[in-house]
């Protein structure tokens, strides 16, 4: 006996499938560093164009070490160059030269090593989006690694939720359906682009994610609708 698969369900056939908007790019900014914070330039819930200055931090210390770790590099060479001359006219020994040029490369390290350190003195944002959370202020003396800022990109979208295990019988990668969303009563064209590889033994569920075809401003992360098959 042929085996029948398990029809396709519509949008009023069993329980509703939930649906969560998801951005394509969203990132929590961390400090680098510990420093006291000069700005933070953008407001809650702007628009931000990649490469704009999200912080900007006090870093009179490290401009100060900067610039006696190059004094002591322009120092180090000076010796290095003495030594080298010396060396010409046998007043100088091997020895002396490789650790003069040791001491050279030493500092021109120190001096990278800070030049590193400034280089997180300011964070730009790594994509166009926007500013949804704040965890910061103006003036606030925040610790490396602190979380300062929330980014997320509103302009593409990929959706989450969770179907019967059943359903892969028929259902798979590719498969168009629509999403229904709460916040806007709109529907929208939606395209299933991956299944996971695991089924849920508890509930007997299986998690997709996929992409809303099309640009739709209105459309926000954090929205959330039900997904709508249709018979086959």
């Amino acid at each position: 006996m042929a085996q029948t698969k398990a029809p396709a369900p519509t949008a009023k056939s069993g329980d509703p499938i939930r649906v969560l908007l998801v951005p394509e790019n969203e990132a929590v900014i961390s400090s680098q560093i510990a420093a006291r914070i000069v700005a933070l330039p953008a407001a809650l819930g702007s628009r931000i164009r990649k490469g704009d200055t999200l912080v900007r931090f006090d870093c009179a210390e490290q401009a100060a070490r900067l610039k006696m770790s190059e004094s002591e590099l322009a120092s180090a060479r000076e010796t290095n160059a003495s030594k080298q001359e010396l060396k010409s006219y046998r007043s100088a020994s091997e020895l002396d030269v490789r650790l003069a040029a040791s001491a050279v490369d030493k500092a021109l390290a120190q001096v990278n090593v800070v030049k590193a350190q400034m280089g997180y003195c300011s964070i730009s944002a790594p994509f166009s989006g926007r500013l949804v959370r704040l965890r910061a202020r103006a003036h606030e003396t925040v610790a490396a690694g602190q979380p300062l800022l929330e980014l997320i990109d509103n302009s593409a979208f990929r959706f989450q939720l969770h179907v019967p295990s059943r359903w892969l019988s028929w259902l798979g990668e590719g498969a168009a359906f629509t999403i229904v969303v709460d916040e806007t009563g709109k529907s929208y064209p939606a395209r299933v682009r991956v299944i996971n590889g695991r089924v849920d033994p508890a509930s007997r569920t299986v998690e997709l994610t996929g992409a809303v075809e099309g640009k739709h401003p209105e459309l926000i992360a954090g929205m959330s609708g039900t997904a709508q098959f249709n018979e086959r």
